[in-house]
């Protein structure tokens, strides 16, 4: 801990950042980890979820769901349990076996998880939603990263229909437009 300059307890984020330290941020154990870390909190998560509200609900605020997580540099890590599992040598795997790191999107839902790779593209719009947001301050965002006068927000109703993105009921929250 005293390595990587902190001396406190041992924490989920202490261990993880040891694991990179020792390992490396691209090795597999790192993947692992960070993949068995998400299963872990996912076993103590039980909020159902609430059925998708309306696209045209600008001013209403909106979050990634509870039970996505976007994690960059990942290995595909059920190719490497099912990796690991087939091997009868104890040591770790050869990096050149592991395969590649890519951005997953990893859901943990009813005590299972799961992932799969997304590209930067899709990465980065759910990024937007890490914190509440309208989608009105979304599209306006995008629209000007884009720039485009008018952003067209149906391409949002899916992301609501299969719950990757939700409704909240909170009364403020940070503005992607200041700083």
């Amino acid at each position: 801990a005293d390595s990587i300059g902190r001396s406190d307890h041992a924490d989920a984020d202490l261990v993880e950042s040891y694991i990179a330290h020792t390992f490396g941020h691209s090795h597999h154990v790192t993947s692992l980890f960070r993949y068995s870390l998400l299963a872990k909190k996912g076993e103590q998560m039980t909020e159902p979820m609430e059925a998708p509200p309306s696209v045209s609900e600008t001013e209403t605020v909106y979050q990634l769901a509870p039970h996505l997580h976007i994690l960059p540099q990942l290995h595909d890590c059920r190719f490497l349990i099912e990796k690991i599992a087939q091997t009868t040598n104890q040591d770790l795997l050869d990096e050149s076996e592991t395969g590649r790191l890519s951005i997953h999107l990893v859901t943990v839902k009813g005590g299972q998880v799961s992932s799969c790779e997304i590209d930067e593209g899709l990465a980065y719009l759910l990024g937007l939603f890490q914190s509440p947001r309208s989608l009105k301050e979304i599209t306006e965002y995008l629209g000007e990263a884009a720039g485009i006068r008018e952003f067209d927000t149906r391409f949002l109703q899916d992301l609501l229909a299969k719950e990757v993105i939700i409704q909240l009921a909170i009364p403020s929250y940070p503005s992607l437009m200041s700083g």
